[in-house]
C-alpha cells in the first residue's frame, strides 16, 4: 500500500464522522500501511549497508538490483492483502515469497559484491559478509515451506529471522 490509498481514506470521512471513528473503520488498511513501510524500510537498510561497499557497478549488479527493487515495488500489494479478511494461504505465500525473493536477491548482490572487487569501494573495510544474508535467505525459505506444509504455523514462522544471528555465531564457531 503506498500513501494514495491513505489520501482515498480521508475523503472517505462522512460529514459528522470524528476522525477517531474514521481511523477505526480503515485499521486493516492503515495497519497494512504500517506494515509495509517497517518492512521496505528494514529492507533497505539492508541494502543501503551493502551498497555502502559499493564504488562502482557492472551490468550484473545492476540488474540484481532491479530485481530487488522489483520485489519491493510488490510487497505493497500482498501486505494491502494481509488486511482483508481472508489471509489465507494464497496470502501468506504472495508475502512471505516476496520476502524471500528480495532476501534472494540481496543475498546475491552481496556474493557478487564479495566476489567482484571491481564494484568494490576502495578502503571500504570488510567486504561483504555473505554468511548473515545466507542465513537471513535460507530462514525466509524454511518459513515459507513450513508455512505452505504446516497452514497452523503461517506467519508464525517469521519468528524464526530471530535465529539469524545466533546462527551466523554458531557457523563462525565451527569454521573456526
Amino acid at each position: 500500500m503506498t500513501a494514495g490509498p491513505l489520501v482515498d481514506v480521508a475523503t472517505e470521512r462522512e460529514p459528522g464522522q470524528s476522525v477517531a471513528d474514521l481511523l477505526g473503520d480503515h485499521v486493516g488498511e492503515l495497519a497494512a500501511f504500517t506494515l509495509s513501510f517497517v518492512v521496505i524500510a528494514r529492507l533497505w537498510s539492508v541494502h543501503h549497508a551493502v551498497f555502502e561497499r559499493v564504488g562502482g557497478y557492472d551490468r550484473t549488479l545492476v540488474r540484481l538490483s532491479l530485481l530487488w527493487l522489483f520485489t519491493i515495488v510488490l510487497l505493497p500489494f500482498p501486505t494491502a492483502l494481509l488486511a482483508g479478511e481472508d489471509g489465507g494461504r494464497t496470502v501468506f505465500a504472495l508475502y512471505v515469497g516476496d520476502l524471500t525473493a528480495s532476501s534472494i536477491a540481496l543475498t546475491l548482490i552481496v556474493v557478487h559484491v564479495a566476489r567482484t572487487p571491481a564494484v568494490q569501494r576502495a578502503g571500504s573495510g570488510e567486504v561483504c559478509r555473505v554468511v548473515p544474508s545466507a542465513v537471513t535467505t535460507a530462514l525466509f525459505l524454511v518459513a515459507l515451506v513450513l508455512g505452505l506444509l504446516v497452514p497452523a504455523i503461517g506467519f508464525w514462522g517469521l519468528l524464526l529471522q530471530l535465529a539469524t544471528s545466533p546462527v551466523v555465531r554458531l557457523w563462525g564457531r565451527l569454521r573456526g
